[in-house]
């Protein structure tokens, strides 16, 4: 099977690293891979599984921007009379890419909705979502159907994969001392979040709990990894200053290399106000770290609280902040949720399955079932 991926963009992040991790299990399985975005630092990691790139001038969030039909050209033109089986797009603005395509050269096209959407004007005038919707947890499946109205026979949940035997590998111990000198990490424990710098991602509720943290344990850090909007970076870095704690506050751009900042991190906290289900939790998990994280969307399916990480309510520094303390304090319990939240990952998010379950709506929406 020829398989079209378009994606926005291949920089460090979850969409990015699904669309990888996803692309790899398809050319194990014998299948030919081509995928197409705007380019980044993972499109390198893409050819060496064996995959094709083509590049497109995907620099836009409007549906109906001149980026979006130029897109469109350069990808017939890339691929001219080749034939391709199926099409699967990742992002809104992909989305539409993907529906001109599949127009021009009569090709079924699936989405993976990654995430919640609101209903904008865009949304409700171009609906978009494929022969086939693919949703990353029930919760976004259930949100596709009360928000969009999409039918639920037309809707497949399959959870992401996680490389577990990647994130659980011995890191050695000059990797995370050279890491922490590198950008300045102290000694103390070492508080972390690895995301998108996004308003949903609930930074400013950590950083907040941050300060409170540090007049019981001035020693620690607080590391945020991640790229985003600069004017969400300032206001961050305005609410440190405004605390105090901007020292204790180490910003770190994203990273190829998750597997080493993990290991440098004690506890992993991830405080979203809205999550589809939360890649870089389970990333965190399969490292076998003790998580913090919201009760929200499709983390409520990942996390049962005391079992295998701690539930807290969203939008709640003082929730937060109880929990680290919880974690730091009792350090048997730190243990066995980082045993059961490695074991979770193992069980449920497998990467085999993930790349599975893509394939059979792909035959699906081809007629092969």
């Amino acid at each position: 099977m020829k398989i079209l991926i378009i994606t926005t963009h291949l920089d460090v992040g979850g969409i990015p690293n699904y669309v990888t991790t996803l692309t790899g299990g398809l050319i194990a399985r014998g299948h030919e891979v081509i995928v197409a975005s705007r380019g980044g630092p993972l499109v390198d990691r893409l050819t060496a599984f064996g995959a094709r790139h083509i590049m497109l001038p995907l620099y836009t969030k409007n549906e109906i921007s001149p980026r979006v039909f130029l897109s469109l050209c350069r990808l017939l033109g890339a691929l001219g009379e080749e034939r391709v089986d199926v099409v699967h797009a990742q992002t809104r603005i992909t989305q539409m890419v993907a529906r001109l395509y599949c127009h021009f050269t009569k090709t079924p096209y699936i989405v993976t909705a990654h995430g919640f959407f609101k209903r904008r004007i865009g949304r409700r005038l171009f609906a978009l979502w494929g022969d086939r919707t693919i949703a990353i947890s029930e919760e976004v499946g259930q949100h596709l159907v009360d928000v969009f109205q999409i039918a639920g026979e037309r809707i497949t949940v399959i959870n992401n994969g996680i490389d577990v035997d990647f994130f659980s590998q011995a890191v050695s111990e000059n990797d995370v001392r050279r890491f922490k000198s590198t950008y300045g990490i102290s000694g103390g424990p070492v508080i972390g979040i690895i995301s998108r710098l996004s308003q949903v991602k609930g930074h400013i509720y950590l950083i907040d709990a941050m300060a409170k943290l540090l007049k019981r344990r001035p020693e620690a850090t607080l590391v945020i990894v991640g790229d985003g909007r600069s004017e969400y970076r300032r206001l961050l870095d305005t609410r440190a200053t405004k605390l105090n704690i901007a020292n204790k506050v180490i910003f770190i751009p994203g990273l190829l290399d998750i597997h080493i900042a993990l290991a440098a991190i004690d506890i992993f906290v991830l405080p979203s106000t809205q999550e589809g289900l939360g890649l870089s939790l389970l990333e965190a998990m399969a490292a076998g770290l003790p998580v913090i994280a919201s009760e929200v969307g499709g983390i409520k399916s990942i996390i049962k609280d005391t079992q295998n990480g701690l539930l807290i309510k969203p939008k709640s520094d003082e929730a937060i902040y109880a929990a680290i303390v919880e974690l730091l304090d009792n350090k048997s319990l730190a243990n066995k949720l980082s045993t059961m939240a490695r074991e979770t990952v193992r069980q449920t998010f497998d990467i085999d399955s993930m790349v599975r379950k893509t394939e059979e709506v792909y035959r699906r929406v081809l007629g092969e079932e």
